[in-house]
This record gives C-alpha cells, structure tokens and sequence, in this order.
C-alpha cells in the first residue's frame, strides 16, 4: 500500500478537471460566457488520435477516438472553477462523456484537459 495513495489521486482528479479542451461551440465566447459568466484563458490546442464530424441530424459536432494520424484542432480553456465545470456538464447533457486526454498546445505544452467525447457506443451516428 502506498501511504497517501488517496490523497494523491485526488489532487490528479483536481488538476484534470481545471483544464478543458473544447471543439465546438463551446470556442465561441458569445456561448462559453454566459454558461459561466466569464471568459477564462484559452489557448489554441490539438489532441492526436480523435475525428471530428457532426451528429447525424444535429447541427453540433461529435468527436471520437480514431486513427493515430488523426487529430482535431480546438481550444484548451484553463483554469476552470468546479461550478463552472459544472455548468459545462449541465450545457452538454448527458449525450457526451467528459474524458481526460492529452493536448498538445501551440507553444508545445502537454496538458492533460478533460473533454466531452462522443460515446463509442453510438459512433454510427457521428458522420466524420
């Protein structure tokens, strides 16, 4: 057993969940500052291995696990409040899963961010 063990998780959980990486609407400022009644530090970001494309039927975007040549464009919002995550969670609803996966940012960071994935169960209704 390793002392602290929870204590230490905890803090990773914290960490991840200040830091969100957005492909959508979520990258306009008219929509992200009234959902949290800011507009937080951002900064242009891209995660490997994902495809972006749109909900059949929908006019949002989806993004799912794909190819490891794929990537998608987006923005690393930082700092985020635990309220302000939560409003987030509440805007996209139960139809995405907020995930943690690596963004490799423009000034060559590494950060790990949560973000709103599409389930993998319903990949058939994602056209890339």
């Amino acid at each position: 057993r390793v002392p602290f063990g929870g204590a230490v998780r905890r803090r990773m959980r914290a960490a991840q969940s200040t830091c969100l990486f957005v492909y959508g609407t979520l990258m306009a400022e008219e929509v992200l500052s009234p959902l949290i009644g800011r507009v937080p530090a951002r900064r242009v970001g891209t995660i490997l291995g994902f495809s972006r494309g749109c909900v059949r039927g929908e006019s949002f975007p989806a993004v799912l696990r794909s190819g490891a040549d794929d990537q998608v464009e987006g923005l690393l919002i930082e700092d985020l409040l635990p309220r302000e995550l939560r409003a987030l969670d509440y805007y996209e609803d139960e139809g995405y899963e907020r995930v943690g996966v690596p963004v490799a940012t423009a000034d060559g960071d590494s950060v790990l961010a949560m973000c709103y994935l599409w389930p993998e169960e319903r990949r058939g209704e994602v056209e890339l």
